[in-house]
């Protein structure tokens, strides 16, 4: 088993990769968080949407840099879904797959690739952040209708999944009707036995 090749990170030039962070931390104040120096390691969070109300997909990009990057290697770069109920395994592995892709094509032109690998990632979920939130919009819509019908007492809900018949004025008075009916019968019969 051959040893892995001791390197001597003080005579490494970060400058490069230190001022892509700086950029980095920059434009994601708050989602940015160094977690090693000199090798860098950080955590981005990719948010789906600036909005909190709107933003339903969140992912977390992990990244170490090498001490020769750009030049010879690319990032190990790994994400992790902060919202497992719409990103799964088969979307994280889809995503990791093109992150590396996008930083293989940087290293052939030895061009940083971080800033663009992030920017990749919020892309990808924003398409799927839009889908969530027409679908949700849509049911909120709807149950907002229904809510404004039932207030007016014009439709009560959908019946069609219940199997029972729900109560309100109509199906109350038509039960009343039904049932004083049977009342008389029942005395008539009484009566004449």
């Amino acid at each position: 088993m051959a040893e892995e090749e001791e390197i001597d990170y003080t005579n490494v030039n970060w400058e490069e990769v230190e001022g892509e962070l700086e950029a980095l931390e920059c434009i994601f104040p708050e989602e940015y968080k160094c977690t090693a120096e000199k090798p860098y390691k950080f955590e981005l969070i990719i948010n789906s949407n600036s909005d909190k109300d709107q933003n339903h997909l969140k992912m977390k990009l992990i990244v170490e840099v090498p001490h020769n990057y750009p030049e010879e290697d690319i990032p190990f770069l790994r994400v992790k879904s902060l919202t497992p109920e719409y990103l799964n395994n088969a979307h994280l592995d889809q995503y990791e797959c093109e992150i590396r892709n996008l930083a293989r094509e940087a290293l052939s032109d030895k061009n940083p690739c971080l800033f663009d690998i992030a920017e990749h990632l919020r892309e990808q979920i924003c398409t799927i952040n839009d889908k969530v939130l027409d679908v949700f919009n849509g049911i909120m819509a709807e149950k907002a209708e229904a809510a404004k019908a039932e207030v007016k007492g014009m439709v009560f809900s959908s019946n069609e999944h219940l199997n029972y018949t729900p109560v309100n004025k109509e199906t109350f008075g038509a039960w009343c009707v039904g049932f004083l009916e049977e009342l008389k019968i029942k005395e008539m019969k009484e009566k004449s036995d």
